[in-house]
């Protein structure tokens, strides 16, 4: 506990420095970073245990007036041309998910500092992992940093996301390109949810079902047009009734809603689900029912290259795949911005080569629990086909 709590305070007292002092002669290397933030209070825990003592109001306190701090060092990343190992940063923002949704100002200036204390020490660009890019507006509140690029990772998630569920589709035999299977998407509105769709249209699914709230229904209704403008066969479906999931036999999740939104009584058996909602769209019951699959969306595997830092995901080596997109640009030795915003099929196509390049692959299939069964995978994959 007290090696720990030494670790935090010593690590913080760095940070400061660099926040208020360039590190000297950064401008001469060449390194990159990824922005994260504890989901919970569970993932504040498992970095520094002593948290899991330490009063609430304390807790608070920590998140309310502390700055940015490096959490691990990324190891293993190597540059396409040379060979050299990159050194790269996991820097996080001392706000919970639900902090930083109840506090939108604080969490934006505090994703600024991050990106300040990127920069300062010799990072060239930055990944935006899980709230901190929508907080950002997409990185549009980012570009007034001068010397250092930033991207979403909206490319490589929205790539990685598809190719989960149509991965899974694939094993269970499903033809997923009949109008009579229809996929989900939760959050359709949304930079990652946009894309997805955009992707399986281009995979060749036939029926969408895009699921948003009432105040972006515009925004759907626009993604809808779009859509139909690449294929007028298209069964496309535009709803704000979570009980529309009834009817499909894939559902992807990408909001960043505070609370779940995806329930035991909307989800039919068969089903598979893809969640890339940060906080999780998917309600505990989910995770335990034997006849539907909820798999974690963004988990791929990155040979050689650690985080060495616990995210939760199942082998060292996995990471999840904003951080993959940054990972890929920063072994380019990339020193522009990539995704700002939305992204684009031409931006999937780019990132997708070049993970290819490094060897990327989907990870195992899994979720909070842990790698799921393949009796599981299996069971799933059964009632899907009798769907």
């Amino acid at each position: 506990m007290m090696g720990s709590l030494f670790k935090l305070i010593s690590q913080t007292a760095r940070d400061l420095v660099y926040l208020l002092i360039p590190r000297h002669g950064y401008k001469n290397m060449y390194a990159f970073a990824f922005l994260v933030h504890p989901r919970d209070e569970r993932d504040m825990h498992r970095r520094f245990p002593f948290l899991a003592k330490t009063p609430a109001w304390l807790k608070r306190l920590i998140q309310h007036y502390f700055w940015p701090i490096t959490v691990s060092h990324i190891t293993g990343l190597r540059s396409v041309e040379s060979e050299e190992e990159i050194p790269g940063f996991v820097i996080t923002i001392p706000m919970t998910a639900n902090e930083m949704l109840k506090n939108r100002e604080r969490a934006k200036k505090q994703i600024i500092r991050a990106t300040t204390l990127a920069r300062n020490k010799g990072s060239k660009i930055v990944g935006l992992g899980a709230l901190t890019s929508s907080l950002s507006r997409g990185g549009l509140d980012l570009l007034g940093i001068n010397g250092i690029a930033v991207t979403t990772g909206h490319a490589y998630t929205g790539y990685t996301v598809t190719q989960t569920l149509l991965k899974q589709l694939d094993n269970a035999q499903i033809n997923y390109k009949e109008k009579n299977h229809t996929i989900a998407i939760v959050g359709a509105a949304g930079s990652v949810g946009s894309i997805s769709a955009e992707i399986l249209v281009h995979s060749g699914v036939e029926s969408l079902l895009l699921i948003d709230i009432d105040r972006k229904m515009e925004s759907v209704n626009n993604l809808k047009t779009q859509l139909l403008s690449l294929d007028q066969n298209l069964k496309i479906e535009c709803s704000t009734n979570m009980g529309a999931l009834k009817n499909a036999l894939g559902v992807i999740t990408a909001t960043n809603a505070p609370d779940t939104l995806v329930k035991d009584k909307h989800i039919s058996a068969g089903t598979i689900i893809v969640d890339d909602a940060q906080p999780s769209d998917i309600s505990p019951e989910l995770y335990d029912r034997e006849d539907v699959l909820v798999l974690e969306a963004g988990a791929v595997h990155t040979p050689n290259i650690s985080t060495n830092f616990n995210m939760g995901l199942a082998n060292r080596n996995d990471n999840f795949c904003c951080l993959a997109e940054v990972l890929i640009l920063a072994s380019k030795k990339h020193v522009h911005n990539f995704v700002i915003n939305r992204a684009t099929l031409s931006d999937v196509e780019h990132i997708r080569k070049g993970g290819d390049e490094l060897g990327f692959t989907l990870a195992k299939a899994q979720n909070e629990h842990g790698v799921i069964p393949k009796e599981k995978i299996q069971r799933v994959a059964s009632l899907a086909q009798k769907r």
